[in-house]
């Protein structure tokens, strides 16, 4: 989690990677192709970065609420199911994007693009998370 606020593409690609050793060490239960599709979303978002150059130095409260928005959602969308535990940390990135723009008056010219840049990690981030405590979850037979 603290990744997803310091280092969001760096988070991405740690949680993948816990991901897969839980799923290698059969620890937790994740399909392979679930987490074969997982890791082009990891490579997209870390290319798009790469390829984007210097990544955009955003403010540490803009990523806090991102993250914090994303998070939230995700662990609420968790409980509802599969769906909703891609669905909502999209909407709680937005939501947390908002939020930080409402409070600190921020005017919206080329804002949404450093929303983008920073939440699609945190977002395949928090679903990977998701996707691993779920899986842990399954596992010991706890849902």
């Amino acid at each position: 989690m603290v990744w997803a606020v310091m280092r969001p593409v760096g988070a991405a690609v740690a949680a993948y990677f816990g991901a897969w050793a839980l799923m290698k060490s059969g620890y937790a239960v994740i399909a392979q192709n679930e987490l074969l599709f997982w890791a082009v979303a990891v490579i997209i978002v870390a290319g798009i970065q790469v390829a984007g150059g210097r990544p955009a130095s955003t403010p540490l409260p803009f990523r806090a609420y991102i993250a914090g928005g994303a998070f939230t959602l995700a662990a609420v969308g968790a409980l509802a199911g599969h769906a909703w535990m891609v669905l909502s940390p999209v909407a709680g990135a937005v939501l947390g994007a908002v939020a930080y723009m409402r409070l600190r008056h921020v005017p919206p010219e080329g804002y949404w693009r450093q929303v983008l840049a920073t939440g699609a990690p945190v977002v395949v981030a928090m679903i990977l998370i998701s996707l691993s405590v779920t899986g842990l979850l399954l596992r010991s037979n706890v849902i």
